[in-house]
């Protein structure tokens, strides 16, 4: 029997790490079998380390760096973990990975506009081709504004410097969550607004835990 692979996905600030563990937590309530991923995986693997640099300026700034190369060094982090992570949905687990792919068809594919947008979003899917691919994505989404907020309020960023290359860039931040947006209803990914309503802050983490599950709990 194969398993499932969801990923949950999202601007920063909008809880991702939260949510998938969440998601684990009640997947394993019901007896699945659930591993949960985090990309990237920064210094903890050679490929992930690849990411730092990259994040930390060492290539180039945002300006410089071909988006090609960006996305290689998430890709590369990933393949690390491809034969494993089909290893396991071939028996049958359940995956949810909190980032995969599809920051890269946002963060990248933010530097493009229109038909050429496309076409770069579709040529990150062919390289990443070869690594299992999810049947779920649910993408978490929250305006810059509000993210950048609560950013200063927590202070810091898990698993990198207060600030790298993506965060210093408000414009870039703004173009990635557009594209997200449009990708996700051109992919047909699970959208979930996680802004409060009427208030310029984010919503109750059990309401948007309880808002993905009954989402996706048909799919699994």
């Amino acid at each position: 029997m194969k398993g499932k692979f969801i990923v949950i996905e999202g601007a920063d600030c909008t809880g991702k790490t939260t949510q998938a563990e969440l998601l684990v937590q009640k997947l394993k309530s019901l007896g699945k079998d659930v591993v949960y991923l985090e990309f990237p995986t920064y210094e903890k693997t050679p490929g992930g380390q690849t990411v730092t640099w990259y994040l930390e300026g060492k290539f180039g700034d945002l300006e410089h760096v071909p988006p090609e190369v960006a996305c290689l060094t998430f890709a590369l982090d990933r393949y690390q973990f491809a034969k494993e992570n089909q290893n396991h949905l071939n028996q049958g687990k359940i995956l949810i990975a909190n980032r995969y792919t599809q920051s890269n068809m946002g963060h990248q594919g933010g530097k493009f506009k229109g038909p050429e947008r496309i076409k770069f979003i579709d040529w990150i899917e062919k390289v990443e081709s070869r690594m299992p691919q999810p049947e779920i994505v649910v993408y978490l989404d929250l305006p810059v504004e509000i993210s950048q907020k609560l950013k200063q309020k927590r202070g810091d960023t898990k698993g990198a410097k207060s600030k790298d290359i993506h965060e210093k860039d408000i414009q870039h931040l703004k173009d990635a969550r557009e594209c997200y947006l449009e990708t996700a209803k051109r992919k047909g990914w699970i959208l979930i607004d996680c802004k409060q309503k009427g208030k310029e802050d984010i919503r109750n983490i059990d309401d948007i835990h309880k808002e993905i599950f009954d989402k996706i709990k048909e799919m699994i």
